[in-house]
């Protein structure tokens, strides 16, 4: 494998990367030919599905690749990856994948300027490698790329996959908006989604913080949250939403009682009846605490929020609950 040379294809600009294997030298680019590198990696990397659902990244010149094997602890995450949360079911699942077939798609990923690797496309393969006892990985190497493109591609891969809740793709939308400028149009074109699609998405972002939890962690749906969008203040939806939540309460209905409240037909507060089991369980939480608690029930599942207000009471509640 030492011995091995890769060619480059048409990208330019890689140093030698002997620590981890060979390819071969080329000189180093100027500040518009990485910008024109990071557009042809745009243009060049397709990721499509194949059986099973997974994405394979592959490169459309028909010249060789610089695959290299990675040492794990060379591999640093993309910090623009729009996903926060990983599941650990999944990941487990799939480093017991890893252990059996070990890697069939390679990472795709960057050289920093301290040495080290950024990944673009492959977070999970990453971490699961880790879960499977991996010391190495294949990776694509390409070249520096800008900000930008990091979390074009890695959202655009993410959003193929159905990987991401909808508040991290609202919240990828908007950096792609704050922090690089782009126009809500540009946003839609660039991840294949209509304007009204994204619009819709980035709303959720005005949600209160409860309901947005709920959507990260899947206890209501996107469709049963919009809704509440149109309701007059915090408060409204997050009545609203507890009674969704206790109700299981389907988007049609959710959609028509909305309407009922801003149309001042009801009152949020006149369908709110306190399920009494749930009443007398936060009642007895409450007590053994000495904090007020919220127990929500859904479909599948629920959660139970304890209130604190000071790091002196958490630790007073961690005690009463050890």
């Amino acid at each position: 494998m030492a011995d091995d040379k890769f060619t480059l294809g048409h990208f330019e600009g890689f140093d030698d990367i002997d620590d981890v294997g060979r390819v071969a030298k080329s000189p180093t680019p100027s500040q518009g030919e990485s910008v024109a590198d990071t557009e042809r990696l745009r243009n060049s990397v397709i990721i499509h599905p194949v059986d099973g659902g997974e994405q394979r990244a592959r490169f459309t010149d028909g010249q060789g690749k610089p695959l290299l094997e990675i040492p794990l602890d060379q591999i640093v995450p993309n910090e623009f990856q729009p996903r926060r949360i990983f599941n650990e079911e999944k990941l487990n699942e799939l480093a017991a994948s890893i252990r059996e077939h070990g890697i069939i798609q390679p990472l795709v990923v960057t050289k920093r300027p301290d040495g080290r690797f950024e990944i673009v496309v492959g977070e999970r393969r990453f971490r699961a490698s880790k879960i499977a006892g991996l010391t190495a990985v294949p990776a694509f190497v390409v070249p520096k790329m800008a900000n930008e493109a990091k979390l074009e591609i890695a959202l655009i891969e993410n959003i193929q996959r159905a990987d991401l809740n909808p508040i991290e793709e609202a919240k990828a939308f908007e950096r792609l908006q704050k922090e690089f400028g782009l126009k809500l149009s540009e946003v839609a074109l660039k991840v294949g989604k209509d304007i009204s699609t994204v619009s819709n998405l980035q709303r959720l972002l005005n949600l209160p913080l409860e309901i947005q939890r709920a959507l990260i962690e899947g206890l209501i749906s996107e469709g049963q949250a919009r809704p509440l969008l149109s309701l007059r203040d915090r408060e409204e939806m997050l009545q609203m939403f507890a009674i969704i939540v206790r109700d299981q309460m389907k988007v049609r209905d959710i959609e028509n009682k909305v309407r009922e409240i801003r149309n001042r037909k009801i009152k949020v507060k006149e369908m709110f009846t306190p399920d009494p089991v749930l009443e007398s369980l936060e009642n007895l939480l409450r007590n053994k605490l000495g904090t007020r608690v919220q127990v929500n029930r859904g479909s599948k599942g629920g959660r139970i929020t304890i209130e604190f207000y000071s790091d002196e009471e958490l630790n007073d509640i961690i005690q009463k609950l050890g």
